[in-house]
């Protein structure tokens, strides 16, 4: 009797493990216990601190080790030598496929080369390319990230299972270490004890150089297609690497503001084709219901166009990809007063873009 006393609680501890991250996030979430999560790998909760370079890293090596769902790619470099990665996630199957996955998609992509395309249409899954923290100083998307790719490699509900039979879910979790490093060495060197939710205080108010930027001091959500830094050079090659069905960009914004996502407003570049069009709607439906559901309040159109080629909606979106850009407001930190005396923190700033990107992952899936 006290044997299976002891077994049951071994179980119920691992199961309560399993959850602990993003517990009651997604309905009907069921997650594999053998793969560590957030809080075990990292020592805290989401939302609780700023997630690092080096500690990302450490959280994504760890997935891939223990999930056959996992591969981690290193695609380049920053100025300041710190690692540039993605993770792909997918069945055992298509991670065993991904060299024919790739070159199939490739050969799509490339008129100039012959193949079976209507086999390659068939028999390959949608690419879904999640791409992170292109500022430095946006914190909640990160760790969104690290989220996301817990969700799909330790998830075994019917949901997940099917999102990864039908797609290949590439993150990029971090595409300007060097300006996080920046921003959390600022925030840690100002921040309150506790964190202090005025928005005047010094904590979220960043001094120039912020971490915005890169090394040298680039807003590389200008640089798609100029490509005039390491990190863009490295990305865009990445992306042609994957040749992405649909590729989001996730963003903060001013924290007096709420969520958005596509469509974006009218003043789209012209050759964006209608029918790239017609898919933001479909991705923006599917977000809408998802927010409406929980009750939480967002925006589209009215402030985002997709106009300049070289951001990370347009450019995508002028290579063929479903291009679109998500912005979640800004705790700047850990929390922050809005004007309408809601304390926004970066918990649920995180939690924001986490269901978006499963959101979008999932209507991928069933979209194939």
């Amino acid at each position: 009797m006290i044997s299976r006393m002891f077994l049951l609680s071994l179980f119920l501890i691992s199961t309560a493990l399993a959850d602990d991250a993003i517990d009651g996030w997604i309905a009907n979430a069921d997650y594999d216990p053998n793969i560590p999560t957030y809080t075990e790998t990292l020592g805290y909760a989401p939302g609780e601190t700023l997630t690092g370079h080096r500690e990302m890293l450490r959280y994504l090596q760890t997935l891939a080790a223990a999930s056959d769902r996992v591969i981690l790619r290193t695609y380049g470099q920053t100025y300041q030598g710190r690692d540039l990665v993605t993770v792909a996630i997918s069945s055992p199957g298509h991670i065993a496929e991904l060299d024919r996955i790739t070159n199939d998609l490739q050969v799509l992509a490339d008129p100039r080369r012959s193949g079976d395309r209507k086999r390659i249409l068939d028999g390959s899954p949608v690419v879904v390319y999640l791409a992170y923290s292109v500022h430095g100083n946006e914190p909640s998307t990160t760790e969104a990230a690290l989220l996301m790719a817990y969700h799909l490699a330790a998830g075994r509900s019917d949901q997940t299972r099917e999102v990864l039979d039908n797609t290949v879910v590439v993150i990029d979790p971090l595409q300007n270490p060097d300006g996080r490093m920046r921003y959390i060495s600022y925030y840690e060197n100002t921040q309150a004890l506790p964190a202090n939710p005025d928005p005047n205080a010094v904590e979220h108010n960043e001094v120039w150089i912020t971490g915005r930027t890169n090394h040298y001091l680039f807003d590389m959500n200008r640089d798609w297609f100029p490509l005039t830094q390491r990190e863009s050079q490295a990305k865009v090659k990445e992306v042609m690497y994957w040749n992405p069905q649909v590729l989001v960009d996730f963003h903060e914004m001013g924290h007096q503001s709420t969520y958005y996502f596509p469509p974006a407003a009218e003043a789209s570049n012209v050759n964006i084709t209608a029918r790239i069009v017609s898919w933001w709607e479909v991705f923006g439906k599917a977000n809408a219901r998802a927010f409406d559901e929980r009750g939480w309040t967002y925006f589209t159109k009215e402030v985002f166009d997709a106009f300049y080629p070289g951001y990370g909606e347009s450019w995508p979106a002028l290579n063929g990809a479903v291009g679109m850009t998500y912005e979640q407001a800004s705790a700047r930190g850990r929390q922050i007063e809005r004007p309408d005396g809601h304390v926004l923190t970066l918990e649920e700033a995180v939690q924001h873009h986490f269901v978006t990107g499963v959101t979008t992952a999932v209507t991928a899936a069933g979209n194939r």
